[in-house]
């Protein structure tokens, strides 16, 4: 999925394993698709850098809110 928020580009991708890696397609997609960030959506509890530009969300951060907290203060 692409997002086009205020001038950024954010991707997001979903992953079902609960130790998401970053991997060969999640690098292309940052460089083809000139993504400022890639979120990758887990069915985890945490928040975690896989690279640069590329976080790991489990989707209950989503639930409580705190995934949005953390997209926003993505420049």
């Amino acid at each position: 999925m692409l997002l086009l928020k205020d001038g950024r580009r954010l991707g997001f991708e979903c992953k079902y394993t609960d130790s998401p890696r970053v991997t060969k397609s999640m690098r292309i997609a940052l460089e083809d698709l000139h993504l400022t960030h890639l979120g990758v959506l887990y069915p985890g509890s945490a928040i975690f850098p896989l690279a640069d530009n590329i976080t790991a969300y489990g989707l209950e951060t989503i639930a409580s809110g705190e995934f949005l907290t953390h997209i926003k203060g993505i420049r």
